[in-house]
């Protein structure tokens, strides 16, 4: 949720994951791939976008090969938007769009 969710009310938000563990008829596995950033951040630091660190990849694939619906939840870190972190490209950042 990024930046715009800092003055919301404490624990209203959820991950994608947890909204779907809710509903009791899903039968969930879950396989990350590969990480966005390549360490901790916080908000004066430049990210440090990955762009080669394929770890989780060939896990991830293998799990949604025997699956009925894949979710791929992408997009930018929450750090890439906000007043003075505009992109001038809107494709996926990283190693994103080759996953």
């Amino acid at each position: 949720m990024g930046n715009w969710r800092a003055n919301g009310p404490k624990n209203s938000a959820i991950s994608v994951l947890e909204a779907m563990e809710r509903v009791n008829k899903n039968i969930l596995v879950y396989e990350s791939g590969p990480s966005l950033v390549n360490k901790s951040t916080y908000f004066q630091g430049e990210l440090d976008i990955n762009y080669s660190d394929t770890s989780g990849t060939n896990k991830a694939i293998r799990l949604a090969s025997r699956s009925d619906v894949v979710v791929a939840v992408m997009g930018e870190h929450g750090l890439q938007s906000g007043e003075g972190r505009s992109r001038a490209k809107i494709n996926l950042p990283g190693i994103q769009e080759s996953f």
